[in-house]
């Protein structure tokens, strides 16, 4: 991994010539200085994967990629984020928990039977 970079995630976004391509969200160490053409540049000189899977664009975030608790990329939370054009600012980015409205479970799951 480059030197600047403490993380990064990469998803698959749409594209209307190939059907979907990479994408990637890269946190920054603290103190580094690193664009997203020169770390593009960095990836296709550095490293030896196929041409179609460097990412053409990269989104730098100032803050870590949300992770779950046993520490894996929440990669839903980051196809989500795929979703919005880059110059949009994200409010919260780690603001990630669905609304799943009101949810019935059976109450003999838990044994608590009346």
């Amino acid at each position: 991994m480059h030197q600047d970079i403490l993380e990064a995630g990469v998803v698959a976004v749409a594209d209307e010539e190939w059907g979907e391509r990479p994408k990637a969200y890269v946190t920054v160490k603290s103190g580094a200085h690193i664009g997203s053409e020169e770390l593009i540049e960095w990836v296709v000189k550095s490293n030896k994967i196929s041409k179609f899977m460097v990412p053409r664009e990269v989104e730098m975030l100032e803050e870590p990629l949300p992770r779950t608790s046993t520490g894996k990329l929440k990669k839903g939370v980051i196809r989500e984020w795929a979703k919005i054009p880059a110059a949009k600012k994200r409010v919260n980015l780690h603001n990630d928990t669905p609304n799943l409205g009101s949810i019935s479970l059976p109450v003999s799951i838990y044994g608590l039977h009346n």
